[in-house]
C-alpha cells in the first residue's frame, strides 16, 4: 500500500514538474523577463520588408529588444517595438529602418542614431511623466520609419544589367577590347625583352 502511495505521489510531482518546466520555457521563448523594465515606441513604416511579430530590433548592431506589435493601416504599416531595458536611452533624432541580411537573411528593425546623447542625458529616464522628449524616445513615442532596401528593389536592376551585358553588339565590343588588350601585353612583353637585351 504504501509502494503505491509513492508511485502516485512521484508520479503527481513528475506531472507538476512538466508542466512547470514547459511554462518556464513557454515564457523564456515569448521573451518575459522577471524585474527587468521594458518600454515601448511605435513607428508608421510604408513597407515593412517581411519583418514579424518577434523579429529582433538593433541599436548599432547590436541587439536591444524586438518586435512586439504589427498592424496594417491603409497607408502603411504600424508596428510596436518593445525596448528591453529602460536603461537603454534612444536619441529623439534617431531613424528607424526595416531591413533584411543578406539573400535569404533575417529581417529586423534598425535604429540609427543621427546624434549623440549629452553626459547629462545619462540621467533621464524614458517612462514616467518626467521624460524629456526633446532629447530622448519617451515610452509610446512615435516615429516615421523607413523601408530599407531589399532584393526586391535590385531585382529590376539586375534584369537591366543582364540584358545590356546580353547585347550582341555589346559581347562583340567586349571580345574586340578584350582582343586589343592581349595584343598590347604581347607588344609590352616585346619591348621588355628587347630592354632587357640591350641593358
Amino acid at each position: 500500500m504504501r509502494s503505491r502511495t509513492l508511485r502516485e505521489g512521484s508520479v503527481g510531482l513528475l506531472i507538476i514538474l512538466g508542466v512547470l518546466l514547459f511554462g518556464g520555457l513557454t515564457l523564456w521563448i515569448r521573451g518575459f523577463t522577471v524585474g527587468k523594465q521594458s518600454y515601448q515606441i511605435n513607428a508608421d513604416f510604408p513597407d515593412v520588408n517581411g519583418i514579424k511579430i518577434g523579429d529582433g530590433v538593433r541599436y548599432r548592431g547590436l541587439q536591444v529588444g524586438r518586435v512586439k506589435d504589427i498592424q496594417p493601416k491603409t497607408n502603411g504599416v504600424d508596428v510596436g517595438i518593445e525596448i528591453d531595458s529602460t536603461d537603454f536611452l534612444i536619441p529623439r533624432d534617431a531613424t528607424i529602418v526595416a531591413r533584411s541580411a543578406g539573400l535569404i537573411g533575417d529581417t529586423f528593425i534598425d535604429i540609427v542614431p543621427e546624434s549623440s546623447l549629452p553626459d547629462q542625458a545619462n540621467n533621464l529616464s524614458p517612462i514616467g511623466d518626467h521624460c524629456n522628449s526633446s532629447q530622448i524616445l519617451c515610452d509610446q513615442a512615435r516615429l516615421q520609419g523607413e523601408k530599407g532596401i531589399t532584393l526586391d528593389d535590385l531585382l529590376p536592376y539586375t534584369y537591366r544589367f543582364s540584358k545590356a551585358y546580353g547585347e550582341p553588339e555589346f559581347v562583340a565590343k567586349v571580345d574586340a577590347t578584350v582582343a586589343n588588350a592581349g595584343d598590347a601585353a604581347a607588344e609590352v612583353a616585346n619591348l621588355s625583352k628587347k630592354y632587357h637585351c640591350l641593358s
